[in-house]
């Protein structure tokens, strides 16, 4: 089962996937997630789940743009000022520049 929060309370209802979500939706549910738990007006149950979707939001984030700190590294990894393409691969690189 998949969680949203609503914006003030933290009242859970069932929503959207993280692994569905673009970075800027995931990013927006995490700012809201944090500025509830710091109004002081979620209760204490609560916060736990306001704590583990958020570090499931924030892991699903860094991932992303992970991705897009290898896609930069292909561009830039060329010879000379001409970037140089080549096929993504969603694993870690090994290239030191």
């Amino acid at each position: 089962m998949h969680y949203r929060f609503g914006a003030v309370t933290g009242n859970m209802k069932q929503g959207k996937k993280i692994e569905d979500m673009t970075f800027e939706e995931a990013m927006a549910e995490l700012e809201k997630l944090v500025r509830a738990s710091e109004s002081g007006k979620v209760p204490l149950d609560d916060m736990l789940k306001h704590l583990e979707r958020g570090n499931k939001l924030a892991a699903f984030c860094r991932g992303k743009l992970g991705e897009l700190e290898r896609r930069i590294e292909i561009l830039t990894g060329g010879k000379g000022d001409t970037p140089e393409w080549s096929e993504f691969s969603p694993e870690p690189s090994t290239r030191e520049f």
